[in-house]
């Protein structure tokens, strides 16, 4: 796990806050939240490191910092996938790289690690994975923008 996502979700700020709607303007979604921060952090806190940066944890997987997040490269002999968790959650995020949501709460940094992640995955031919897709994929250079190309089944 990202040790920057633990520390946020951990925070004392942020634990006093959700539910309020001052986080998302929606306490609804906030009071969702919370309840996933006590259901699932505490376990992780033993179980799971938490890495920065960019650290090789087996041979040909590498976990990298993806605003945040946690992405991961896994490579065999010539065949690579990146796994980038939450950095796109639409499709459309790979041709709009600026646009965000309201759960991107550093959106600076996510855009610039958004319009760096197609460039580097064309370029090494790798299969993507996105959480939010749900599918595999590559991605395409149409004109000046990118275009998510899901793979064939």
């Amino acid at each position: 796990m990202s040790r920057v996502e633990y520390e946020f979700w951990s925070s004392p700020e942020l634990r006093a806050r959700l539910g309020s709607g001052s986080i998302y303007g929606r306490a609804e979604l906030e009071n969702l939240m919370a309840a996933w921060v006590d259901r699932c952090l505490p376990p992780a806190r033993e179980r799971h490191e938490r890495l920065s940066g960019e650290t090789e944890i087996a041979s040909g997987i590498t976990t990298f910092d993806a605003a945040g997040h946690i992405s991961v490269a896994i490579s065999s002999g010539a065949d690579s996938l990146l796994f980038a968790d939450d950095l796109l959650i639409v499709r459309e995020h790979a041709a709009d790289a600026d646009w965000t949501s309201m759960f991107d709460l550093d959106p600076q940094t996510l855009v610039q690690t958004r319009r760096r992640l197609p460039d580097g995955a064309a370029a090494d031919r790798n299969l993507v994975f996105h959480y939010h897709f749900g599918e595999a994929g590559r991605f395409r250079r149409r004109g000046a923008h990118w275009e998510w190309e899901p793979r064939d089944p």
